[in-house]
């Protein structure tokens, strides 16, 4: 996959995805299109990726990421860090329990 091809809203999303496509171990990845939503409490949010790991074993791993340029929520929106947890607790009742903010200090992978 030719990661250049991603749509890019911040050097950050540029970031992860050049890391992504550097490992061995990450099968697939996919921004996620801004019609791809969830609702929330405070409005529609729309996570940046998916992807697909194998790890330890496992055919596939399923994993949601946002990427920020900051992993310290004061310096976010509390409406976007309020959607960050509407967000865990939707992917961890449809069984996708790997969703995690993903900085560059951080990437979490």
């Amino acid at each position: 996959m030719d990661f250049r091809l991603c749509g890019f809203d911040s050097e950050p999303e540029r970031l992860f995805a050049e890391l992504l496509d550097s490992r061995e171990d990450i099968k697939f990845f996919m921004k996620l299109p801004d019609r791809f939503k969830i609702d929330t409490p405070v409005g529609p949010y729309n996570p940046d990726w998916a992807i697909v790991k194998h790890e330890q074993g496992e055919e596939r791993v399923y994993m949601i990421r946002e990427t920020k340029s900051a992993d310290d929520e004061n310096k976010r929106r509390p409406t976007e860090n309020a959607k960050i947890m509407a967000a865990s607790q939707h992917f961890k009742a449809i069984g996708v329990p790997d969703y995690a903010v993903a900085v560059p200090s951080n990437w979490r992978l």
